[in-house]
């Protein structure tokens, strides 16, 4: 006979294995899904009813790359962004983080259908790619920057903590990352800034004086250049684990007014302003499953996961 604490360690490894190969997995996970919607017919009767379908809150989507080859972060190619971009502009209104920020502060109704558009690291295709498509709807974004890589401080493997979406080979940072040129062109035409720390760092495992230097620092060089007030800060890696309470009061400390995660899911006028979550758009995604996950279909399977995995 099998004890009961023997029982017990087997369902445990067993739900442990269950986790790590749904974890694992996600992205499959998320086009199997797209397929059955695609396939049942539900993702055309969506499709149908667009301009009927009411969101109730914000999304905040998140890139790091617009860029024809194919990376392993969150980014899009050239295209799908182009055809992204233009169907937001179509079916919701595109805010600023600042219009969510006041929002939420002093709790006044979003406009229907909220999305705010954001980046993280600060990849020079931003600008090249994204930019030109960005300006051409005259729709807001905010680009958040690892201040080390604007600054071209090193390359590939040198200089920071960072875990570059780079060539193998040793790269020049300014052919890759953006310039604070590059940053002056985008503010003056609906791009804000905020913060990604210096060197990107999994800030809930250093130390809370490292801590206050990648907040504090980033902040400061990124005002000295464009001359603007930093008020939104985004977590490196972003998850749960990798930011708390305290990290959370010393943003405050410095100035900060909200900050983002990867969080998956929606904000509201009852969000965390330092736990804003977030939507990756994924390189593999197409059409549909772009679709439904800007109109809230994936929102449950993502809750479980957050809270189960």
């Amino acid at each position: 006979m099998i004890s009961k604490h023997q029982q017990n360690l087997t369902i445990l490894k067993f739900t442990k294995y269950i986790r790590k190969y749904l974890r694992r997995h996600e992205k499959i996970l998320i086009v199997i899904l797209g397929e059955i919607l695609r396939f049942s017919g539900i993702a055309r009767l969506i499709s149908h009813y667009n301009e009927r379908i009411r969101i109730p809150g914000c999304y905040i989507l998140v890139y790091h790359r617009v860029a024809d080859e194919r990376h392993e972060s969150v980014s899009a190619s050239v295209k799908n962004f182009s055809r992204q971009i233009s169907f937001l502009n179509k079916y919701f209104s595109i805010i600023t983080m600042e219009r969510l920020i006041n929002s939420i502060k002093n709790r006044e109704p979003l406009p229907l259908n909220s999305i705010v558009i954001t980046f993280d690291d600060g990849y020079k295709d931003v600008f090249t790619n994204a930019y030109p498509i960005l300006k051409k709807y005259n729709i807001p974004a905010t680009v958040f920057i690892t201040t080390d890589y604007i600054e071209g401080s090193g390359v590939r493997g040198q200089g920071s903590r960072m875990k570059m979406d780079l060539p193998l080979a040793p790269c020049p940072l300014p052919l890759i990352m953006l310039s604070w040129e590059d940053i002056l062109e985008m503010i003056g035409n609906n791009i804000s800034i905020g913060s990604h720390s210096v060197s990107h760092p999994k800030l809930s495992l250093i130390a809370d004086d490292e801590v206050e230097i990648e907040v504090k620092k980033s902040k400061d060089i990124i005002q000295r250049h464009i001359k603007r007030d930093i008020t939104c800060f985004s977590y490196p890696y972003g998850g749960r684990v990798f930011f708390n309470e305290k990290i959370k009061e010393m943003l405050k400390r410095n100035g900060y007014q909200c900050a983002c995660s990867t969080i998956y899911g929606i904000n509201d006028l009852n969000s965390d302003l330092f736990e804003l979550k977030r939507i990756p758009i994924e390189y593999y995604e197409d059409e549909t499953i772009f679709m439904i996950k800007v109109f809230g279909l994936l929102n449950p399977l993502a809750r479980f996961m957050d809270r189960f995995l």
